[in-house]
């Protein structure tokens, strides 16, 4: 075999001497090859070890990515659990859940907690910054009604007046799956907010001012939960997952220009109620202390009896019996049930039912005093009239009998009647003397004693009543409570 390489230029082309090597190998086993066996075995046993350290890490880095997917919903959360970006799990309660750690799938923790939202300028009245006080009293209104004046806010009532309120809103997230899916969390205020001030426009232009400003309701509802309804409403139709839990309104003012007026009209109306209420008060104080718990049924069946009467009805004297029995209380007594207005009990649609009760309510108070003391008259008009027949009677017998010692007793009886008074005075006269002049006066021993016997009387007298008085009230006490224990 040539050592020359036929292609190449003949300068190259030129032998070239072999260098003698440096290690020979053999095919069969030597003293060289069993000096390289036991390095080539300590580096097999390295690559194995190696090897097996990789294969444990691999598993301990394989275990430690299965348990990062164990993560903890805390109180006030709740947890969402995605697998491959789908929704898996919703709502998880606040505790330890395992999801699929990232990339493969994610939990998702979205808080629960209440979020305040305040409203105080966007229908409020402008204050100047750097204002110091800030109070209505100290802020001067234009005579310019323009919205957004100067920046100011306001809204608009049923009657078009304009008015300015303040309002403060606390919501919370509780479909958390709704919430993930449409809202952006730095958008959440500024929905909540758009959804209450297009409610509060709203529920206030369906009232007045003057049922604003007196925070009256409409529709069986107050102005701030009507327009926490509608906000609730505008968020549920968006599917947010947001809820409003409370929705309150300052006092409500008309505009600062107007603001004296309105005062003078809300004093005049607060001084109206103020009165009012005193009327009923009165009315029911003195209802209650003329005919006490019978009052609202007398005042029913006395306005029925006018009615009967102006009708000529035959039914008024059925009716005045009722109420001479309402009076006296002696008895039950079939009446119409009434409820608490004086009226005839209606059914839920607002008609009378027609329904009777018997009841037995004696009247007390004035309406007892007079009929107590009326009988206290009859009967002594009847004693002293009896009391008179019988001694007419005996005298007429008398009379009968010997009519000149009837007449001498009545004569000697008479007179000692009148000279027993206290301002009687007797004088004597000499015999034969025909004429008399005197200069009289009063003799003021006497004075002083008829004085005094006039306030003996009267001491008497007021004794006697208050005794009276006495046992009438206790005879009232007694019958009420008979009448509440039947």
């Amino acid at each position: 075999m040539s050592d020359q390489n036929p292609n190449l230029p003949e300068e190259l082309a030129a032998p070239v001497a072999r260098r003698a090597g440096s290690l020979t190998l053999r095919e069969t086993g030597g003293v060289e090859a069993a000096a390289v066996d036991p390095a080539n075995q300590s580096l097999a046993d390295a690559l194995r070890v190696m090897l097996r350290l990789l294969q444990f890490g691999m598993v301990i880095l394989a275990v430690l990515y299965v348990f990062s997917g164990m993560k903890r919903v805390n109180e006030g959360e709740r947890g969402i659990k995605l697998l491959f970006g789908k929704k898996v799990e919703t709502n998880l309660e606040p505790g330890f859940h395992w999801t699929p750690p990232y990339p493969i799938g994610e939990l998702v923790k979205v808080p629960q907690g209440y979020q305040e939202l305040d409203i105080g300028r966007d229908f409020w009245v402008d204050v100047p910054d750097g204002q110091v006080d800030k109070s209505l009293d100290k802020l001067v209104g234009t005579p310019s009604l323009k919205p957004d004046q100067n920046g100011s806010g306001s809204v608009i009532t049923a009657d078009g007046n304009i008015a300015h309120t303040k309002w403060k809103a606390s919501f919370k997230r509780t479909d958390v799956s709704k919430f993930s899916e449409r809202v952006y969390p730095e958008a959440e205020q500024d929905i909540v907010k758009a959804a209450v001030k297009q409610a509060v426009v709203q529920a206030v232009s369906e009232v007045t001012l003057n049922q604003l400003l007196q925070q009256a309701s409409t529709e069986g509802a107050t102005v701030p939960a009507r327009a926490k309804a509608l906000a609730q409403q505008t968020l549920d139709e968006l599917e947010t997952g947001l809820f409003i839990d409370g929705l309150t309104m300052d006092p409500p003012i008309p505009p600062l220009y107007l603001k004296d007026v309105f005062n003078a009209a809300a004093a005049a109306s607060a001084q109206a109620n103020k009165t009012i209420q005193e009327a009923q008060s009165y009315r029911s104080e003195r209802l209650n202390n003329v005919a006490g718990g019978a009052a609202k049924y007398l005042i029913y069946y006395i306005d029925q009896y006018e009615q009967a009467l102006a009708k000529k009805d035959p039914k008024a004297d059925e009716i005045l019996t009722t109420i001479e029995a309402l009076m006296v209380g002696q008895s039950e007594v079939e009446v119409l049930a009434l409820g608490d207005d004086g009226k005839p009990e209606r059914d839920e649609e607002g008609v009378a039912t027609g329904r009777k009760i018997s009841v037995r309510i004696a009247s007390t108070g004035e309406i007892a005093t007079r009929i107590s003391d009326a009988t206290l008259y009859r009967t002594g008009v009847r004693s002293r009239a009896q009391t008179t027949l019988s001694r007419y009677q005996a005298k007429l017998a008398q009379f009968q009998q010997n009519p000149t010692v009837m007449m001498q007793n009545e004569w000697d009886s008479a007179m000692r009647s009148f000279m027993s008074k206290p301002n009687f005075e007797l004088m004597t006269l000499p015999k034969g003397v025909s004429t008399i002049s005197l200069l009289l006066n009063s003799d003021p021993d006497i004075e002083r004693d008829i004085q005094a016997d006039q306030k003996r009387r009267l001491r008497e007298k007021q004794e006697r009543d208050r005794q009276q008085e006495q046992m009438r009230r206790g005879k009232e006490t007694d019958t009420n409570a008979l009448n509440v224990k039947g």
